[in-house]
């Protein structure tokens, strides 16, 4: 009878978890409701941005899935550029600790 104040105690940490998980549990779905709302916010901007510009004579957006060869063909040059002096770095490297390393 002497310890049964000391309830409330073990009740207050009960509560506590609660709140803990809750509070996670909220957070996450608050978290998920705004990353979706951003992308839906953002895919929207894009359609808009498409319908302004599909009608236009001086568009530059003529297609939604617009690939343009020709700034890929571009990025493919300068990753190939920049493999080279990779490669071209780690040779010098290698040579100056004094190993040999593999060309390719």
């Amino acid at each position: 009878m002497l310890l049964r104040p000391l309830r409330i105690v073990s009740l207050i940490r009960v509560a506590r978890v609660l709140d803990r998980w809750l509070t996670r549990s909220l957070h996450g779905r608050v978290a998920t409701y705004v990353t979706f709302t951003a992308l839906l916010v953002v895919f929207m901007a894009s359609l808009a941005v498409y319908d302004a510009e599909r009608g236009a004579p001086d568009a530059s957006i003529v297609d939604y899935d617009d690939d343009d060869a020709a700034a890929e063909a571009e990025l493919g040059e300068e990753v190939r550029a920049l493999a080279a002096e990779v490669r071209a770095l780690r040779q010098e490297l290698g040579a100056a600790r004094g190993r040999v390393t593999p060309a390719g």
